[in-house]
């Protein structure tokens, strides 16, 4: 039995599902059935109860899973030290959202050295927040509008979204310029509904809450042209006048949670590109307040994260890369 046997048997653990594990760990599902079958032979006990609503372990499963646990802990930070007295680089892996994949460089500095290298790995909110927990990610850069847990994290941005378009879909919008937004919420809806749009792919935090922006307002069948899985392209998509997109952007002072005046006005203020025809329309009003959280793993012991908070605390960080990215005239 080696460690990779020990890893299997751990994720068959922590998925409950064959199919999961599998995914998890990049093998097919025979190959984990096969080697299960084959370390219950060599164990000469059954490790797990298989029925219809997934698998389950046993007691003679849960009792050899704490020693496995203990012995997989142990071998992986005899790996760690060995490489680290013997001056092998240790790979830092750092969760991203990829909308924030530009940030990155901000942070890297804090625990990037002639001993380690980082590795970058990009995935959904909900995934590195999970994976730090696991101890999978060492660092984090993710939205979300939910306190990440225990883990220890700062706010360095605060999201807002934006419907962003040409004039041709969001002319309409015009006569709710400078209006109150109580005044106009109900209108302001019903035009958004008949909008063609762009939207993340199903699966992506952001696309999570945008339907839920939809099922809140009874929008029960909102006009979907295309869905991405990047912001560039949708980027490429809402240039090219296929439709409308909703774009989080960043805005956020570390120091006392303000925002600038000119974002906290009750009234909706339309920015528009007369050179494009692009229009950028402050839609946060309909949507949960989203915070940019850098966060470290649990096994991590020195304190990045108060290194960033105080790094920061006298800065004003803005991110307005796609507005920018969008009024560009030279479209490919």
């Amino acid at each position: 039995m080696n460690i990779h046997d020990l890893e299997i048997l751990l994720a068959v653990s922590k998925e409950k599902s064959l199919r999961s594990a599998a995914e998890s760990l990049n093998l097919t599902q025979s190959a984990i059935s096969k080697k299960i079958k084959s370390i219950e032979k060599d164990l000469e006990v059954t490790l797990y109860n298989r029925n219809n609503r997934g698998i389950t372990l046993t007691d003679e499963g849960r009792e050899f899973l704490q020693y496995a646990n203990r012995a997989l802990d142990i071998l992986k930070e005899g790996i760690h030290t060995v490489k680290l007295k013997h001056g092998h680089n240790k790979i830092i892996k750092v969760g991203v959202a990829p909308p924030l994949i530009s940030m990155v460089e901000k942070f890297c500095h804090f625990f990037l050295s002639k001993q380690n290298t980082v590795e970058i790995v990009t995935s959904n909110s909900p995934n590195i927040i999970k994976k730090l927990h696991e101890g999978a990610f060492d660092y984090g850069l993710f939205g979300s509008h939910l306190t990440p847990g225990k883990l220890n994290a700062v706010r360095v941005h605060q999201q807002y979204f934006y419907l962003v378009g040409k004039r041709i879909f969001l002319k309409d919008f015009e006569k709710f310029n400078d209006l109150t937004l109580t005044f106009i919420r109900a209108d302001f809806i019903k035009a958004l509904s008949t909008l063609p749009m762009v939207l993340p792919q199903r699966g992506i935090n952001v696309r999570e809450i945008i339907d839920d922006m939809y099922d809140h307002e009874l929008i029960q069948n909102p006009y979907v042209v295309a869905e991405a899985d990047t912001l560039d392209l949708i980027e490429y998509f809402v240039k090219h006048q296929y439709g409308c997109a909703f774009v989080p952007q960043t805005k956020f002072n570390p120091l006392n949670d303000c925002l600038p005046t000119d974002d906290a006005s009750t009234r909706l203020r339309i920015q528009s590109n007369s050179k494009n025809d692009l229009y950028r329309v402050p839609v946060d009003f309909l949507f949960p307040t989203r915070y940019v959280y850098f966060a470290q793993a649990p096994h991590i012991k020195e304190d990045i994260v108060t290194k960033v908070r105080l790094t920061y605390k006298h800065s004003y960080i803005k991110d307005n890369r796609l507005w920018k990215d969008l009024q560009n005239e030279n479209i490919p």
